[in-house]
């Protein structure tokens, strides 16, 4: 019987605050956890935000924005997780999530010289799951999974008026909403697990939504302030292993959709191992999404967003192909491993976010979407003292613009990652320093004639720096470090007026800038009790 309580704490110069709380106990058969976390970013007093500036661009234009553009934010966390270990072959979990959000968002004030006044805008967000998780071994050789879910997601809106002479605030008429939706999940699979050559897979999927609220909007229900969508699945597989270094494995999905048709969904894997040191996969998969009741119907409209739904989007439907190679090697105290991975995709109907006026988005299909590219990544490691870790991932995408790019067909989209860990001997100190480039980034906007265009966002670097260190037997972690040390925050735009967090036609703010935390972890575990 064990309890363990963990606190983890980090604070941040530029007032952002993240608090945890976690306590787990296993006693006989059972084992428990509760979690808590609070993380707040407040980036200045409110009459702070409220101000606002004129910024001018690089090419000569203006704009008006905040003089701090980030909305101060509170987030509250909730986990807790019930397992009960029947016996060797058989368990039950059961598990409980929250998340509630407030985001504020001040006003400019008006008519600062006579009876001020501002308007402002706080969005509350709760969801909450439930889930039941069964595990069990009916058999030896047959291993059943199931589980059922279920989530509400609500989102109040509510505007209010400020009136600094006299300071009262009083609710703006016709300015407040909530919007409400459900989603009952259950998933079912029966696996065999026989000690022969061939083995399968047979399961089923109910996934049903509902969603209500004034920014509900679908004509082909009453009232049209409700919307409702369901999809039925049911999926099998064969996986054959003629041999232990080789298995090839073949799935095929069916389902229903109550309001898009449903294809059959093939997809096939191969799996090789010649050797202990080397692991080759390769796969072909079918792909349908069809999009969700918030991509058709919800209007999502705040301070930062304005988002509509679109009820005459398209289903997705893909092909995925893909080769992948892993090579480790250990060897004493050295261990490196080595990674590719070649991959196509090609995607009818794509789902994206178009800006339809400067700052205004809403859901469109891109007909055409193809991307295929490689990634590869390394990673050396000594002992506990270093480790060394690169990727690089390299993308060309090819859409319908692409034919009229002055690049090439195939528009390139990179990124690279790399990360350095060591330990500085005698005083224990272990650092650790992180990068990440970012190529250039599409989205989408629709042009003047009201087809959807193509525009891109600027490439941009990050860099992190962590140095810790534990104390009294690693249950203390004592961490201090930058974040984002190159200041990037905004990049060059050519996204057609601007993006949910842009100033303007040119350019997109991505950060806040260079900022340092520091970090403090707590671990305690013993007995509960003695026997």
């Amino acid at each position: 019987d064990v309890l363990t309580l963990e606190s983890q704490n980090q604070y941040e110069n530029i007032g952002i605050q993240n608090n945890g709380l976690s306590v787990g106990l296993r006693w006989k058969k059972l084992y428990g956890s509760v979690s808590a976390n609070l993380f707040t970013s407040n980036f200045g007093p409110i009459d702070s935000l409220r101000q606002f500036e004129t910024v001018e661009l690089p090419d000569g234009s203006s704009y008006r924005g905040r003089v701090i553009p980030w909305n101060p934010k509170v987030q509250k966390g909730v986990n807790a997780s019930l397992t009960y270990y029947q016996s060797e072959k058989t368990k039950y979990n059961y598990q409980f999530r929250q998340f509630d959000e407030t985001v504020s968002m001040y006003g400019q004030v008006r008519r600062p010289q006579f009876r001020p006044y501002a308007i402002d805008d706080v969005f509350h967000t709760l969801r909450t799951d439930h889930s039941f998780l069964i595990e069990s071994y009916l058999t030896p050789d047959l291993y059943l999974q199931s589980t059922t879910g279920y989530n509400r997601y609500a989102r109040i809106s509510e505007t209010t008026r400020l009136d600094i002479e006299p300071d009262t605030t009083s609710l703006v008429l016709g300015a407040q909403d909530t919007a409400l939706f459900t989603a009952i999940l259950h998933r079912s699979s029966l696996s065999s697990q026989f000690d022969r050559k061939i083995n399968g897979q047979i399961g089923i999927e109910v996934l049903h939504e509902t969603g209500g609220g004034g920014r509900i909007i679908d004509s082909t229900t009453l009232p049209i302030n409700r919307a409702i969508l369901s999809n039925f699945a049911a999926w099998g597989s064969i996986r054959y292993q003629p041999a232990s270094t080789f298995t090839l494995q073949a799935n095929l999905r069916a389902g229903y959709n109550t309001k898009y048709s449903h294809p059959l969904v093939p997809s096939i894997h191969a799996h090789w191992t010649p050797n202990r040191d080397w692991d080759v996969k390769l796969s072909y998969a079918h792909g349908f999404r069809a999009p969700t009741l918030k991509e058709l119907h919800f209007n999502f409209i705040d301070i930062n967003h304005f988002i509509i739904g679109n009820p005459d989007l398209k289903a997705e439907n893909s092909q995925n192909l893909s080769l992948s190679t892993t090579y480790n090697k250990q060897k004493k105290n050295h261990r490196l491993s080595l990674k590719g991975k070649l991959f196509y995709n090609s995607i009818q109907n794509r789902i994206v976010l178009a800006e339809f006026e400067s700052l205004k988005f809403n859901y469109q299909n891109l007909a055409v979407f193809e991307t295929h590219g490689i990634n590869l990544s390394g990673e050396y490691q000594w002992k506990d003292q270093l480790k060394l870790s690169a990727g690089y991932a390299y993308t060309r995408l090819y859409n319908v613009w692409s034919e009229f790019s002055d690049v090439a067909t195939f528009i390139p989209l990179p990124e690279w990652s790399n990360e350095l860990s060591f330990t500085i001997p005698k005083a224990e100190v272990f650092v650790v320093l992180t990068h990440r480039y970012i190529g250039q980034q599409t989205r989408f906007f629709t042009g003047s004639d009201g087809n959807v265009e193509q525009g891109f966002i600027g490439d941009y670097h990050f860099l992190n720096a962590t140095l810790s260190k534990s104390f009294w037997k690693d249950r203390i972690t004592l961490a201090a470090g930058g974040k984002n040390l190159l200041n990037t925050q905004a990049v060059p735009s050519t996204a057609g007026g601007g993006g949910a967090h842009s100033g303007g036609g040119t350019t997109t703010l991505i950060n806040w800038g260079r900022n340092y935390f520091i970090r403090l972890n707590v671990r305690l575990s013993r007995p509960s009790w003695k026997r």
